[in-house]
């Protein structure tokens, strides 16, 4: 797996990542960023399309924890142990299946926080439903990512994902 991975705003980079399927090369706002051994060991998990696919192939434990209301919608909450060892609640509709909220607590300067992302949409690529709309609480407001473009398969030259 190979990842590239842009956010822009306002014609400005924010933050990239790059994955060659070995090393993985992280920035924001143009300024390396390290990355943690946490983070080594869930790189191959984090840069799959489709991380449900990874939990089936590697044998991680995946555990039904109840069903949960997410604004009015009804979710089975799934709690998954990712590589490093660490947990991810990734929640689903019950009625449609699709992925609606994923959230997992993580190491910040301040502390442990919870950190969720809420799918809000998806958008049929190719005959595959992927996210398009994210929104990421942060604090009193919100940060909310729209896919511009993917390319499954379409002979992206392999310079992009040279990691210097």
């Amino acid at each position: 797996v190979k990842v590239f991975t842009e956010f822009s705003m306002g014609g400005m980079t924010i933050m990239k990542q790059i994955y060659d399927g070995e090393h993985m090369h992280m920035e924001q706002m143009g300024q390396a960023l390290p990355i943690s051994d946490e983070q080594k060991k869930n790189i191959d998990y984090e840069a799959s399309m489709v991380s449900e696919m990874y939990v089936l192939e590697n044998a991680l434990s995946a555990e039904l924890i109840g069903v949960e209301n997410i604004e009015g919608v009804n979710a089975y909450a799934v709690e998954v142990t990712t590589p490093s060892g660490g947990k991810e609640t990734n929640y689903y509709n019950t009625e449609t299946g699709l992925k609606m909220r994923s959230s997992q607590f993580v190491e910040t300067p301040q502390g442990e926080i919870a950190q969720t992302s809420d799918i809000l949409e998806y958008k049929e690529i190719d005959g595959l439903l992927f996210p398009s709309v994210i929104t990421i609480p942060l604090g009193p407001s919100s940060m909310k990512t729209t896919l511009q473009d993917i390319q499954i398969n379409t002979g992206i030259d392999d310079a992009t994902f040279t990691v210097d």
